[in-house]
């Protein structure tokens, strides 16, 4: 799989129609994918997390929350490294 950029500067129309996919759209991976990177997020700024079923409460009620932590091209994967 060809790793698809971080940087939204490097991202075509088919990226950002991804990024901004609703997340009552999203599949169990995607989920997965997202709340991985969440927890690692976390991890590095050494903030506590919540647990899954809270991450996706909070993805569905609150708008500031699931902007910050919207689907990044590779999310599809079931091999998304939330680390690279």
């Amino acid at each position: 799989m060809i790793k698809k950029s971080a940087d939204p500067s490097q991202w075509n129309k088919n990226d950002w129609a991804y990024h901004n996919k609703k997340v009552s759209d999203w599949n169990e991976i995607e989920w997965e994918n997202v709340y991985e990177l969440y927890c690692a997020a976390q991890l590095w700024e050494l903030d506590s997390r919540i647990d899954f079923d809270e991450f996706k409460k909070q993805m569905i009620e609150d708008t500031d929350f699931a902007r910050e932590n919207k689907l990044k091209p590779g999310m599809e994967s079931s091999d998304y490294d939330p680390w690279s």
